[in-house]
């Protein structure tokens, strides 16, 4: 690029070990010795869906989508809730049989920063976009939650950068066991 107006000044290239600075006029970005240029583009996570189980467990369905453009498979992921308190990490369970995704086998550490996703099973993109599913165990951080608007959120990290946080639409709550059926009866025959 001889003729090139653009002047590059006090950039060098990503291999020190060389020394090489850019000049429009002598060296192209393009060339071999460029060899640890990389960019990185933050993980995209979507369709983050919460379902509460009906059955007195305390137990939610999270599921969302990981995908990355850098098709990064080592994913790490923060789930958290809100039940009007601000946003806490939920408890996940650890067991093995409740976690699932598309691609790969996330393993999950509640006493990790980023509680979904480390050296044992990160949450992998190479294959393309991932569905993961988990079960958060509400009953656990929050034993009377009896509400209509609790949340749950997802954000992704990559190591170098962190998704855009996405959260579930709000969804019932309730681990208060009904009263005032002491008295109740049942007129079936």
């Amino acid at each position: 690029v001889a003729n090139s107006s653009v002047l590059y000044t006090e950039v060098s290239d990503s291999d020190a070990s060389l020394g090489h600075w850019i000049d429009a006029g002598v060296t192209s970005i393009f060339t071999d010795h460029n060899v640890n240029w990389y960019s990185n583009d933050p993980p995209i996570v979507s369709g983050v869906l919460a379902t509460p189980m009906q059955n007195g467990t305390g137990i939610v369905t999270i599921s969302f989508i990981v995908n990355d453009p850098d098709l990064n498979d080592t994913l790490q992921a923060l789930v958290e809730y809100n039940v009007g308190a601000g946003w806490q990490k939920a408890t996940l369970s650890e067991e093995s049989s409740t976690i699932s995704a598309t691609y790969g086998a996330p393993n999950i550490e509640n006493d990790n920063a980023w509680q979904m996703g480390n050296a044992s099973g990160y949450i992998v993109t190479s294959l393309g976009e991932n569905t993961v599913t988990v079960q958060w165990l509400s009953a656990m951080d929050i034993p009377t939650a009896d509400l209509a608007n609790a949340q749950i959120r997802v954000t992704l990290f990559d190591g170098l950068e962190m998704s855009e946080v996405v959260s579930s639409a709000e969804f019932v709550l309730d681990h208060v066991a009904p009263i005032g059926l002491a008295d109740f009866v049942s007129l079936a025959t």
